[in-house]
C-alpha cells in the first residue's frame, strides 16, 4: 500500500525548500587547501576502484555507473567515506563508522546515480525530502526501496532514520484499500504514529489530528451504531454497541477505540533495524 497522503504535504512543503548555488563547506581542519580536497591522490583512487567492487555487490548488479564518474564532484574525504560505507553494507570490511557524514548536494546528487532505478518519481522524491526518508512517501516497492540507512536520503544530513523503520513497517500492513485516499487498519497506522510521530511529514498525515483521521482506518468487532428495538406499539431507535462486524474509526480518537490487529505480512527483503 502506499502512503499517498503525504504527497499533500510533500508539495507544501517543497515550496519551502530553497536552492543553493554554494557548495556546503567541508568541515575545519579537514584540508588546508581546498583544491587538494577534488585533487585525485593515490589512496582516493584505490577507494574508487574498490567502491565499483562494493557496489556491484550491495546492489547485485554489474552494470551500475562507475564510482569515478558517479563522485566526480565529491571531495577525496567524500569518495573515501563513501567508498567504505558500500564495503560496510557489502560485508567486505569490518571498520565500519556507524556516524551519519553530511555530504555536498553535489556527491549526494552522484550517489543517488550509482543505485538501481527503484521507480521513485519526482513526486516520489518530493515525498521523500519532505519526510526525509525513504519509506516515508509513495510509491514505494516492498523489494527495490533502499534499506533504512542506505539510499540516497540516507546521507542527507536531516535524515529520519526512526521515521524510514516506522514507514517500512506501515509499508507491510496486511489491512488496506486500493482507493484513494488509502486507508489501512487502525492499528497500522496507529504503530506508525507511536514509533514515527516525531516526524512532521508522518505527524501532519498519520498523526491523531492529521489528515488520516477525515477518512479513518479499519477495526473489526463490535461497535457502537444505531439500532431498531421493536415494541408491540412499534418500536425506536437506539444508539449503542449493537453492532459487529468491519467498520471504520474517524477522528482524533480512532486510536483508542480500536480493537482489532490485522498486523503486517511477510517482507520481501529483510533489513538491519526492522521493527516486525
Amino acid at each position: 500500500m502506499k502512503k499517498l497522503g503525504i504527497a499533500f504535504l510533500a508539495i507544501s512543503m517543497c515550496f519551502a525548500c530553497g536552492d543553493s548555488e554554494e557548495r556546503e563547506a567541508l568541515g575545519d581542519g579537514e584540508y588546508e587547501n581546498l583544491e587538494d580536497a577534488y585533487t585525485r591522490d593515490n589512496a582516493t583512487l584505490d577507494a574508487l576502484d574498490r567502491c565499483d567492487v562494493a557496489a556491484s555487490v550491495v546492489y547485485n548488479d554489474d552494470e551500475l555507473l562507475a564510482c569515478e564518474a558517479a563522485f566526480e564532484s565529491c571531495s577525496n574525504l567524500e569518495v573515501v567515506r563513501l567508498t567504505n560505507k558500500l564495503e560496510c553494507e557489502a560485508g567486505l570490511t569490518e571498520n565500519c563508522d556507524d556516524e551519519n557524514l553530511a555530504i555536498s548536494p553535489e556527491c549526494q546528487e552522484g550517489y543517488a546515480s550509482i543505485t538501481p532505478v527503484d521507480n521513485c518519481g519526482f513526486g516520489c522524491w518530493i515525498q521523500r525530502l519532505a519526510s526525509q526518508s525513504n519509506w516515508c512517501g509513495s510509491p514505494t516497492d516492498l523489494t527495490e526501496t533502499p534499506c533504512p540507512g542506505n539510499g540516497a536520503m540516507s546521507w542527507s544530513p536531516g535524515y529520519d532514520y526512526n521515521a524510514d523503520h516506522a514507514c517500512r513497517r506501515h509499508d507491510h500492513g496486511t489491512k488496506y484499500n486500493d482507493s484513494f485516499p488509502v486507508k489501512l487498519g487502525c492499528d497500522i497506522d496507529h504503530d506508525l504514529e507511536k514509533a514515527g510521530g516525531h516526524n512532521s511529514a508522518i505527524a501532519a498525515v498519520f498523526g491523531s489530528w492529521g489528515l488520516a483521521s477525515t477518512y479513518g482506518c479499519f477495526d473489526e468487532g463490535s461497535y457502537s451504531c444505531w439500532n431498531w428495538k421493536s415494541k408491540w406499539w412499534g418500536g425506536y431507535w437506539r444508539y449503542g454497541n449493537y453492532c459487529s462486524g468491519e467498520h471504520t474509526h474517524y477522528g482524533p480518537w480512532r486510536f483508542s477505540e480500536y480493537s482489532h490487529r490485522y498486523g503486517y505480512g511477510a517482507k520481501e527483503k529483510t533489513c538491519d533495524g526492522d521493527l516486525f
